[in-house]
């Protein structure tokens, strides 16, 4: 048995390289019968772990051993579609916009009863808050306490009812599955994943799935929204980080075991965060001047005490933000956008989010003292 981390890229990557970040090593996976797909692989140095600097004045850091890790995406073509596998950080080698968005969480819908659930991921996309709520035993979504109206569901685990997409399935914009197959199978397993994200079938099961009203990506509104998102940015470019009704937040639930904090780039230079702040994005990008290609291309990542990735998403995903037009109320949250009520929204917000809606240049209590949100 082994485990795979799917993603389905977007129609618009043609190539596999489109997909993968420089850097990576390409190798063909073949046999003398059939060509596979594309192996990329990108290593890291050995290096001593952090906690060595502990004791680095009392013993030589080589002798207490070294971290290193190894990224690896398999791009599989599948009926004019491209696939990627990932093993170990192999996510971070693609490109954030390189693949489709609820890919995992649409095909596991597809593929198991109602009753079937262990475990939701939901996103209360007004209050800003990401929580997972998980059940001993299998059970129906009535079981977790999700609220229709205003809960987006982010990802689903559950078990498939034909046991040949995998013993388990969890689907969010990557679809996770332990299974028995091998390279010359994978081909025809991707495609029965595709034909389940291709299916609208989940909605006689989960009709309350899409019930939060999602503007079309690109469409009409959304474009004119995300160039008034723009307006905002740059406002708190200018404005040492402040604006109002827009900050920056987790789009996802984070493991705050392994996450030590937050970077906006690569460079040992920029320190580590405690938080995701517009201060700190600034700082990060001394003479940027922001633009919705800047949002999308640029990155905020978790690391661990090493300085280590544990997740990475597009800045765009990472901002909060509302806005009202045309007597209507928008909210983007974790890189969509969606239509509101404003009475829902006046009220259904609690005061302590209201009042962080400008982000102001408080510390947190632990950061008394010290540079705010640094270390």
């Amino acid at each position: 048995m082994a485990t795979f981390t799917i993603y389905l890229l977007r129609e618009s990557v043609k190539t596999a390289r489109d997909a993968v970040i420089d850097g990576a090593k390409e190798h063909p996976i073949e046999d003398g019968l059939s060509k596979y797909g594309q192996l990329f692989v990108k290593d890291t140095k050995p290096k001593p772990p952090k906690w060595a600097e502990l004791f680095e004045s009392y013993i030589d850091k080589k002798l207490l051993g070294t971290v290193q890790s190894s990224s690896a995406a398999f791009i599989i073509p599948v009926d004019q579609r491209l696939f990627a596998l990932t093993f170990g950080q192999g996510r971070f080698l693609l490109h954030p916009d390189a693949y489709e968005e609820r890919f995992g969480l649409i095909v596991t819908l597809n593929s198991i009863n109602s009753d079937a659930l262990r475990s939701i991921d939901k996103r209360a996309f007004v209050e800003d808050q990401n929580s997972r709520v998980q059940t001993a035993q299998a059970a129906s979504a009535l079981s977790f306490g999700v609220d229709i109206e205003r809960d987006l569901v982010r990802g689903i685990v559950g078990r498939p009812v034909d046991f040949r997409l995998g013993r388990r399935l969890a689907g969010a914009d990557a679809l996770t599955v332990t299974s028995d197959v091998r390279v010359p199978g994978l081909r025809a397993l991707l495609r029965r994943y595709l034909k389940k994200f291709e299916s609208k079938d989940y909605q006689a099961n989960f009709p309350w799935i899409d019930q939060v009203r999602q503007l079309i990506p690109k469409g009409t509104i959304a474009t004119k929204l995300d160039a008034m998102l723009v307006d905002k940015v740059k406002e708190a470019w200018h404005n040492n980080g402040v604006v109002d009704g827009c900050w920056l937040a987790v789009p996802d639930i984070v493991d705050w075991e392994k996450v030590d904090g937050f970077k906006f780039t690569s460079a040992k230079g920029e320190g580590v965060w405690s938080d995701l702040r517009f201060r700190a994005l600034i700082a990060a990008h001394p003479g940027e001047e922001p633009s919705l290609s800047f949002l999308r291309k640029h990155y905020a990542m978790s690391v661990d005490e090493d300085e280590k990735t544990v997740d990475r998403w597009a800045l765009y995903r990472c901002i909060h933000c509302e806005i009202d037009d045309d007597g209507k109320s928008y909210i983007l949250s974790a890189g969509r956008w969606f239509e509101v009520d404003k009475d829902f929204v006046s009220a259904d917000v609690p005061p302590i989010l209201s009042s962080a809606s400008v982000w102001s240049p408080i510390p947190y209590p632990e950061e008394i003292g010290r540079e705010e949100t640094f270390y």
